[in-house]
């Protein structure tokens, strides 16, 4: 009876990861659209900008939707806080790299807002 909750358990859930790709796409595409200045007057009425303001939308919805499908999936996991500092170190690691390659090669850290 075990092995079979065992084997339940391994089975992977493709419906979810669909979805969790799907929200990491949503994701990726409101940070490009992110790169795109909108100011606060409003430039009238262009299908670029309604929708390049989707786009930003289903950005959030896509945070929303990744956020509580892993919480889903971590919500029977116990806490480690071996597991815990291992992220904090990768991201840390890469938080590092990052930031030095974009003070190396002189890439702006922010844009700055005309």
């Amino acid at each position: 009876m075990e092995k079979v909750e065992e084997i339940k358990k391994l089975e992977r859930e493709s419906n979810f990861e669909l979805l969790r790709l799907l929200a990491i796409l949503f994701i990726i595409l409101f940070h490009f659209a992110g790169e795109v200045y909108f100011s606060d007057e409003f430039p009238g009425f262009s299908v670029n900008y309604a929708f390049l303001r989707a786009v930003r939308l289903t950005g959030w919805f896509g945070n929303y939707m990744f956020m509580m499908i892993s919480s889903w999936f971590l919500i029977e996991a116990t806490f480690s806080f071996k597991r815990f500092f291992r992220v904090w170190l990768e991201v840390l690691f890469y938080a590092l790299l990052i930031t030095s390659l974009f003070y190396i090669f002189k890439f702006p850290l922010y844009k700055a807002v005309p």
